[in-house]
């Protein structure tokens, strides 16, 4: 049996644990004998996030970690860049699990109607997704995306 590296993970992100997907990464490294911390940021307004997030992250000055995992379906993008920089800071690699793009599942195919529109202009919302997922998977290590 190979013996693998990773020892301490950080999971952080918009999710929810019992999703399936979810609830999978995190079991099945568990019973792999790695040790996970997790931020979940999922209940949080925009500020509190932040706050959480910074707070979170102090709290890990000492730990060391092997990988973050970074999980987020949300199209606000502050605490994407927020753990992205942490992680360049500490120099620990960064495992973006994108899923699905944000472009296609906000603008295409949802039409835009969940988010509260606050400008008409439509090809302001097509440039915001199609940025916000450029620098989503650009500024990745590594990336897990389940659709083409």
């Amino acid at each position: 049996m190979q013996e693998h590296k990773l020892k301490n993970i950080l999971y952080v992100g918009n999710y929810n644990k019992d999703y399936c997907r979810n609830y999978t990464f995190i079991q099945t490294l568990k019973q792999n004998k790695i040790n996970i911390t997790e931020i979940n940021i999922r209940k949080l307004n925009k500020m509190n996030k932040i706050l959480k997030l910074f707070y979170e992250i102090k709290k890990l000055k000492k730990t060391p970690l092997d990988l973050i995992l970074y999980y987020s379906l949300e199209t606000y993008s502050l605490p994407f860049f927020i753990v992205r920089l942490y992680a360049f800071i500490k120099r620990i690699p960064f495992l973006h699990d994108i899923f699905i793009s944000k472009l296609q599942t906000y603008y295409y195919d949802r039409d835009l109607n969940i988010i509260k529109k606050r400008l008409k202009f439509k090809p302001y919302y097509w440039l915001y997704y199609y940025f916000l997922d450029f620098f989503e998977t650009h500024f990745s290590n590594y990336i897990i995306l389940d659709t083409t």
